[in-house]
């Protein structure tokens, strides 16, 4: 069964931003070793759009359709989100989930817009949400 899909046109992606992303999304299917019709049948579309969109003729897919693709190709969940200027399924719960993070988060992804956070910076700042999990799992928490 195929998912019916419709084009439509994005004002935002420029004709280099939808084949960088073709370009990605070609690299991680050769990559797992899956030719156009059979990645196209395992995500249940037509290999017709899987072609459209590495050749950068198409916008990204749904979210849906991500989903599917992230886990077929076994890559790291959210990667393909990214690249398509997408918020993973997980991601909108988190935002909803309560009145402070719909307060916070925002807060939060403003202040790292212009941080130019490195790799060391991320590490460090997951580490420090890890900590804090760890720490409220056993009862401790900051006063």
């Amino acid at each position: 069964m195929f998912t019916l899909i419709t084009t439509s046109t994005q004002a935002d992606w420029s004709p280099d931003d939808l084949r960088k992303f073709g370009d990605f999304l070609k690299r991680e299917r050769m990559r797992a070793g899956l030719g156009l019709r059979q990645f196209a049948r395992e995500i249940e579309v037509t290999p017709a759009y899987i072609s459209r969109i590495e050749r950068g003729r198409d916008n990204p897919p749904s979210a849906e359709i991500l989903s599917r693709m992230e886990s077929t190709l076994r890559i790291t969940p959210g990667s393909l989100f990214v690249r398509a200027r997408k918020v993973p399924p997980e991601f909108l719960d988190v935002f909803t989930k309560s009145d402070v993070n719909q307060q916070m988060l925002p807060m939060f992804m403003r202040s790292v817009i212009d941080a130019e956070l490195t790799v060391d910076d991320w590490a460090k700042l997951i580490k420090t949400v890890e900590k804090t999990k760890a720490m409220k799992r056993l009862g401790k928490t900051d006063k």
